[in-house]
């Protein structure tokens, strides 16, 4: 779910923050940030991204945990993904899905 980036010297996210880990929130209390996996593929024909997809997360309390992780406070979270952060409050359904993206 995560990668380092020698940039910037710290832990940034891989694919997509929005997907669910494997294993919730036991991984993510539990596990070395390097450790975390998230139900997420890309499906790659010679070097193209065909189509990718995710499980995505749809709790509250994962989400802030899965972006404090990477240093984001739950300010920023609040003000660049308002409309996430709201609707997780109310319950929002498990949902996956892939996108084509020829």
């Amino acid at each position: 779910m995560y990668e380092f980036d020698i940039e910037t010297d710290k832990y940034e996210f891989c694919h997509n923050p929005f997907s669910t880990p494997i294993g919730g929130m036991d991984s993510l209390d539990k596990l070395d940030i390097k450790d975390i996996y998230a139900y997420q593929f890309d499906f790659v024909c010679n070097g193209v991204e065909m189509a990718s997809g995710t499980v995505r997360n749809h709790d509250i309390d994962i989400m802030k945990k899965v972006f404090s992780l990477v240093g984001y406070s739950e300010e920023v979270i609040k003000s660049k993904f308002a409309s996430l952060y709201e609707a997780f409050h109310y319950g929002a359904p498990p949902h996956a899905g892939m996108a084509i993206g020829i």
